[in-house]
């Protein structure tokens, strides 16, 4: 019994120590913050320009949005300020007044109602077109990915910015983040992914 607990220690420690220097011998990982690749100063150019291609290219849909937007705001002060004077019992048109009131709370709801499907409508053909122009540019910084840990010989690369929100990662040492360095990488590569900015 005594000879069997030995040989378990010896086990033990054999496959502790082998996992230790086998792994100071052969890991390198690396974080890369994927947030930063929109960033105007320090993200991947041509991330950023097939962002911007979109924003363009939905700029008038955004602002007819945000002007409806801007216009339930004001009915909805008018309404406020409407009520304020039905509950108050000073006017003397209090008839007139509350069919104004009502008149401007259908327009409200109207108006609230095409501002949901004009707003689920944008973000459909957004996310639509978001594939399309963005889509063949991520798949190309993933290629990239991989020939720069190939290149640094990292055992992992790791997207620091998702695991940290996730809260897996709770700390790191700076030298682990190689956002900077494969950002300078990749925008170095040639150009191999054209934009596609043809109309929605």
């Amino acid at each position: 019994m005594k000879a069997l607990n030995i040989i378990v220690a010896t086990l033990f420690f054999t496959v502790i120590f082998t996992a230790s220097a086998f792994a100071q011998a052969t890991t390198k990982i690396g974080l890369i913050n994927t947030a930063l690749f929109e960033d105007e100063k320090a993200g991947i150019t041509k991330f950023i320009a097939g962002r911007k291609a979109l924003d363009t290219e939905f700029k008038k849909d955004f602002d007819d949005l945000n002007a409806l937007a801007a216009k339930i705001q004001t009915l909805e002060k008018e309404l406020i300020g409407i009520e304020n004077q039905l509950k108050s019992g000073v006017p003397l048109n209090k008839e007139q007044l509350q069919n104004t009131y009502n008149t401007k709370a259908d327009e409200y709801g109207k108006l609230g109602r095409e501002y949901k499907f004009k707003e689920d409508d944008l973000k459909v053909r957004y996310q639509r077109r978001e594939q399309i122009v963005l889509g063949p540019i991520l798949l190309d910084i993933g290629k990239a990915m991989q020939d720069y840990q190939k290149q640094k010989a990292f055992t992992l690369l790791l997207d620091g910015t998702k695991l940290f929100s996730a809260g897996i990662l709770l700390a790191w040492e700076d030298t682990t983040d190689v956002t900077g360095d494969f950002v300078k990488f990749y925008n170095a590569r040639p150009a191999t992914t054209a934009l596609i900015t043809t109309t929605k």
